[in-house]
């Protein structure tokens, strides 16, 4: 097992833009420095703490059909290779092995450093409303089009999707709405009728995903329980229904969910100018295999 832990330097090129790092160096750390500067990365995942070596060596993303994955912020890397030694790549030397190395999944070689580009600071001015699985293809292709990052939030067993949109704004004034009611009642409530003895202060200090966690421990094979757990969730999120504005990294790097096991799938949904709904029609059969099946 390789570490790279201690290669996170952080550089940060002011004037043309430009971050350099070791390949250690976690996605959080280098935003940081970089707001010092007034910049950012272009896009990033909801997950900061990833480094940005495995980030960029697997072709990660965020959300946006018009933004690229996070390697292409790749102007320059240096490379430890099992043959040839340490050597520096950029589009003006070796262009092909340099494209091969960005998403190289370490196979290549071991990358220890990286030069990104980045862009001046962004606020974004977020959305959050809920629909339904009947009448999410409304507004779909239009929604992909007018806004930079677009998230569909799906729950088994309940007819809720949560549709979280954002575009650049300035940051004039707090627009932030949000229920007064506190959204997180729907899952201390549900933790209470399960256990009577829980401590209500313990529950109120947890967020979101905390509570999902825990309510999901109780009987996590049981699929009864599981549609209470996912049913809790989707009121939650009725309840969290509205807008803020923020820096993009608060806006992008939102909570998605305490312990989880990730598998993502990648399709073609068609161009820009012309998107089909393929992507819909994945996730709906999906949910009807996860459901038909009481997973």
């Amino acid at each position: 097992l390789l570490s790279l832990a201690l290669l996170d330097h952080i550089v940060v090129d002011k004037d043309n833009k430009l971050v350099t790092v070791g390949a250690g160096a976690r996605v959080s750390e280098v935003l940081k420095e970089l707001k010092k500067y007034n910049l950012t990365l272009e896009n990033f995942s909801s997950i900061q703490e990833q480094q940005i070596g495995g980030w960029t060596q697997v072709s990660a993303h965020g959300t946006g059909i018009t933004l690229p994955t996070v390697d292409e912020m790749i102007t320059e890397l240096t490379v430890a290779l099992p043959t040839g030694g340490i050597i520096k790549l950029n589009p003006n030397n070796n262009p092909k092995l340099f494209n091969y190395v960005k998403v190289g999944l370490g196979s290549l070689g071991v990358v220890t450093e990286l030069t990104l580009k980045c862009i001046p600071t962004i606020y974004l001015h977020e959305n959050l409303i809920v629909k339904s699985k009947k009448n999410i293809e409304e507004n779909h292709v239009n929604r992909l089009k007018s806004f930079r990052h677009v998230r569909y939030m799906w729950i088994p067993y309940t007819d809720t999707v949560v549709v979280v949109t954002s575009n650049p704004t300035d940051k004039l004034k707090d627009i932030t709405t949000q229920s007064a009611n506190q959204p997180t009642r729907h899952l201390t409530s549900l933790l209470h009728r399960i256990n009577p003895n829980i401590d209500t202060n313990r529950l109120n200090s947890l967020s979101f995903s905390q509570l999902r966690d825990m309510l999901l421990d109780y009987d996590p094979l049981n699929v009864h329980h599981i549609k209470q757990v996912n049913q809790a969730e989707a009121k939650f999120w009725e309840s969290s229904v509205g807008s803020r504005i923020d820096d993009s990294t608060n806006i992008l790097g939102f909570d998605c969910g305490g312990e989880q096991w990730v598998l993502e799938v990648c399709l073609p949904i068609g161009t820009v100018d012309n998107i089909n709904q393929n992507d819909l029609i994945f996730v709906k059969k999906l949910l009807d295999v996860i459901e038909t099946s009481k997973i």
